[in-house]
């Protein structure tokens, strides 16, 4: 969130800035029904200042970069876009998904093609765009919790060094964060695999 107060700081005007977030579960705005649930993009607005930037979070449950783009949801988020606002792009989780054609992406490829898409998309409306490679699974081994989307953040970057695109490496610093925290704590507090009778949605 500071990374983030810190890029956008050099571009607010009298206007407010929109930032629109796409991607996936990950990001996404859930209900109160769904607490503690919540997506990372749902608690950023406190971080930006509401006085002159405000969050528009577009990402959507089980989305991929295909799927988010063949349902029309960048359409959407184009046609909103104006000069001087951000577009947050975070996909991977279901980009991996090698069973579903309507939205595994190969992350040489066809996972280029579309954070491609996404990015030119923006700077042709005078917005830009940042790349964010998504965060782990909860997943972990002797040496602590392990990476999921390798070959995709790795194409992420690539790709926005290619494109000039800002790359916020937010599955290191996930890492790095959980591993403090330590396993327990990760499974329990972030990953929310929570106990019965505790919380009153679940």
């Amino acid at each position: 969130a500071i990374l983030l107060a810190w890029i956008f700081s050099a571009n607010v005007t009298a206007t407010k800035v929109t930032v629109y977030v796409i991607g996936d579960s990950t990001a996404s705005l859930y209900d109160a029904a769904s607490y503690p649930r919540t997506g990372w993009a749902q608690v950023l607005q406190p971080f930006l200042g509401a006085d002159s930037v405000v969050v528009n979070d577009q990402a959507a449950s089980g989305r991929s970069s295909k799927s988010f783009y063949d349902e029309g949801r960048r359409t959407t988020v184009y046609n909103m876009l104006k000069p001087g606002d951000y577009v947050l792009i975070q996909f991977a989780h279901n980009d991996e998904k090698t069973t579903d054609a309507t939205r595994y992406t190969n992350p040489s490829t066809t996972f280029k093609d579309y954070l491609t898409i996404y990015a030119n998309g923006a700077i042709a409306k005078g917005a830009t765009p940042v790349f964010i490679t998504s965060i782990p699974r909860n997943n972990w081994s002797s040496t602590g919790v392990q990476t999921a989307h390798k070959p995709y953040s790795d194409s992420m970057k690539a790709l926005g060094t290619a494109l000039q695109v800002p790359v916020l490496d937010m599955e290191a610093s996930t890492m790095a964060y959980l591993n403090s925290k330590g396993k327990t704590y990760a499974t329990d507090s972030v990953f929310n695999n929570l106990a019965a009778n505790v919380w009153p949605n679940y």
